[in-house]
């Protein structure tokens, strides 16, 4: 499952590399339930030893300009979430409520619109394009 949140603020002002500060947007978003959000962040899910959050982020998108060690938002801000946890996206949705306003690093920003898309795959091959890397790990 997917939610894609569209965010408004004025002359949003992030480090360029924002993704701890939409990390920590997101585990302030499901902290209404601490036990299962610290089993989230402390934990994640085990399978064959390794550790898994079950949750992925896109970047921020949106008009901006880059300064030295900061990047502007002039216009709204959408990103996407993604998890196969229907727990984890139902706290998210209930966090960013249509019009509730956010702490966004250093700027308040209101929720304009969260979408919820629900992509069932059926097929044994799919074409995947993503919008960030993905890093791959491999061990005997």
């Amino acid at each position: 499952m997917q939610i894609t949140v569209v965010l408004k603020g004025t002359a949003i002002t992030l480090p360029i590399a924002a993704y701890e500060t939409v990390q920590g947007l997101i585990y302030r978003a499901i902290s209404g339930d601490p036990l299962y959000s610290s089993q989230v962040h402390n934990v994640g899910n085990t399978v064959n030893g390794r550790k898994f959050k079950l949750f992925t982020f896109s970047e921020l998108k949106g008009k901006y300009q880059i300064n030295e060690k900061t990047i502007t938002y002039f216009t709204n801000v959408q990103f996407e979430i993604r998890s196969v946890d229907p727990y984890f996206i139902q706290l998210l949705l209930a966090y960013f409520s249509i019009g509730r306003t956010l702490r966004l690093g250093d700027n308040d920003v209101e929720v304009l619109d969260v979408r919820l898309s629900d992509i069932t795959v059926f097929d044994n091959e799919i074409t995947v394009r993503t919008s960030a890397p993905i890093t791959v790990y491999y061990t005997e």
